[in-house]
């Protein structure tokens, strides 16, 4: 029978366990909810390129939403979660009365610090994928000219970058340091000034702490494995994309299981494979998890 090791150190961001699963049910079920405000989930704020809340899952919790601000009910007020909202938009809301509840991750309120302190007199550069929802809703307050890119295609998108102008180089939350690492070595080596900022401190303790990227490393190697099986409802999430980047780095394969029936029926005997749960909670995990150990370890 096929060998399986289920890792250990796959935990979730601690905030988000903490306001996803307890604030983020008790303000947002159909209820009035916090000081007599019925708050909604704000689905343009949630969602991007068919990532983020899913309404059916939303359907199944009973959970409060709207389609965009204009939808929201007289006297309703307004969840922000944790990826944040449009600023100016926020703003707008506050200032004519509208209540807002701000549950934002503080590495994404980190971000949004550094973009707004961008000063004219530099070039903003961004560690942060266009199809990503905090890309979305800070479109309103990107620094004109701002070049966004990932450690694949910066070699692209900077080398025209005009020599003389210091950059201000900030990094989203789940890229790992030897992601933006090269970044920064790049720009020191092709566009050296000494104004030039580099902000790091942003990339989140799921990356740094949690030691998953170390078990990764270890496990592919003492355990031996050939493929690892990610849970997660899109691969194309940055978490999941810096969770593919290491398992490829370590010399491992990897298969995505966003339902049970992604689970193959028949694997060969000799077969060493890891079952990784990506950071961000997933509904159909404890079945996928239960499939697999149905299938392969009773």
């Amino acid at each position: 029978m096929a060998f399986f090791y289920f890792f250990k150190n796959d935990g979730r961001c601690n905030f988000v366990k903490k306001y996803l699963v307890d604030d983020f049910m008790k303000i947002l079920q159909k209820k009035d909810s916090a000081g007599g405000v019925t708050y909604y989930l704000n689905l343009e704020w949630s969602s991007s390129s068919g990532k983020g809340a899913n309404t059916d899952w939303l359907d199944s919790l009973n959970i409060n939403y709207i389609k965009n601000i204009d939808e929201l009910p007289a006297g309703g007020g307004v969840y922000v979660s944790s990826y944040d909202g449009d600023p100016v938009s926020i703003e707008k809301l506050k200032k004519a009365g509208v209540p807002v509840y701000e549950r934002i991750c503080p590495w994404v309120l980190a971000l949004r610090r550094q973009i707004s302190i961008t000063g004219a007199d530099h070039r903003c550069i961004i560690m942060l994928d266009k199809d990503h929802m905090v890309y979305n809703n800070y479109r309103s307050i990107f620094p004109e000219d701002t070049i966004f890119i990932d450690e694949i295609n910066y070699l692209e998108r900077l080398q025209n970058l005009q020599k003389g102008m210091p950059v201000h180089f900030i990094v989203y939350s789940t890229f790992r340091p030897q992601d933006a690492a090269k970044i920064t070595d790049y720009l020191e080596k092709n566009f050296p000034h000494p104004d030039n900022i580099y902000w790091l401190k942003g990339i989140c303790s799921w990356v740094t702490d949690s030691g998953v990227f170390e078990e990764i490393r270890t496990s592919i190697k003492n355990e031996n494995l050939s493929e690892i099986w990610v849970i997660c409802s899109n691969e194309n999430n940055r978490s999941v994309k810096s969770l593919i980047s290491a398992i490829g780095e370590n010399g491992s394969g990897h298969l995505i299981l966003k339902d049970p029936s992604d689970i193959p029926e028949n694997i060969p005997r000799e077969k060493r494979i890891g079952v990784l749960k990506a950071p961000i909670p997933y509904g159909k995990e404890n079945e996928i998890i239960e499939r697999i150990k149905n299938l392969y370890c009773s």
